[in-house]
């Protein structure tokens, strides 16, 4: 008698944990961010200079499209984990869900609260109310509960978001000014100020620091060669993110999701083992 399974909405995640190591490991030697070497030039007499990226090279232009079937899967992850639960509600009555059934069965993801109770969203009306009201819970525009379960929202939304801009089109990715400029430490008497160009793309000589002083430092004080830190950026509905850190916390984000649900199913036949997605920074 089938009662649903967790081995399909885990290997759709499986896939999607796979593009991350991917770009994490094959493309960016492991690192969330990555420090760069700048140039420092001279400017009215020393009381300012101004730091630009040397050689910068370009994104792969396979990157895009990695991110994107990403997204898709972790996407698919969540509607195949739907699709099982109506799986497991109808066992016993049909060898599957009922076909009306089965082609609106999808996880939704609503940004704002529809005039309709959960009960009549045709993704998950056929379902038990306590797992309707499990998945509601985690619905965007849901504002109560704790900071994890307000992350895991948000989380969610980009997900949507991200999977539905790749339908349509590339997703847009650059490098991106995250971290000032590393700089050598200045008497108070210099005066001192700094002004990082966050968030602009990192190009070729592209100036991406301004350092100002009220009295010029000695020449041999600026002998240096400044390091800045950047990340890959991505923009969903208008919020600059880091596509790295955000895909494999998207994967982690997927598998609450599927955690939550699995006491409703059998113990997969392979469990997966994410423990090695994590933050990792390319120390300065």
């Amino acid at each position: 008698m089938a009662s649903g399974s967790l081995d399909q909405p885990l290997a759709k995640l499986k896939r999607a944990a796979d593009y991350y190591r991917t770009i994490k490991y094959d493309f960016f030697g492991g690192y969330d961010r990555h420090t760069w070497a700048g140039i420092l030039e001279r400017h009215r007499d020393g009381l300012e200079y101004r730091v630009r990226a040397g050689e910068i090279e370009p994104l792969p232009p396979e990157l895009p499209l990695i991110f994107g079937d990403a997204y898709h899967n972790l996407r698919a992850a969540l509607d195949y984990l739907v699709y099982q639960m109506h799986v497991r509600r109808y066992r016993g009555r049909f060898p599957q869900p009922p076909p009306d059934i089965a082609q609106q069965s999808a996880f939704p993801i609503l940004r704002t609260q529809p005039a309709q109770p959960a009960s009549a969203w045709r993704e998950i009306k056929n379902l038990a109310q306590r797992q309707r009201t499990a998945i509601e819970w985690l619905q965007p525009y849901k504002t109560r509960g704790g900071k994890p379960v307000r992350d895991l929202r948000r989380t969610l939304l980009d997900i949507g978001a991200l999977n539905n801009i790749d339908k349509h089109r590339e997703l847009h990715l650059a490098r991106n000014i995250l971290l000032a400029v590393e700089t050598p430490r200045f008497a108070p008497d210099f005066g001192f100020r700094q002004n990082p160009a966050f968030g602009v793309t990192l190009e070729t000589d592209a100036y991406v620091d301004t350092w100002a002083f009220t009295k010029a430092p000695p020449a041999e004080q600026m002998d240096i060669e400044p390091t800045f830190c950047a990340a890959i950026g991505i923009e969903p509905g208008g919020d600059k993110i880091e596509a790295i850190t955000h895909l494999g916390g998207s994967v982690l984000a997927v598998r609450e999701v599927i955690n939550r649900f699995s006491h409703l199913f059998p113990p997969p036949a392979e469990p997966l083992d994410l423990s090695w997605v994590r933050f990792d920074e390319m120390p300065w």
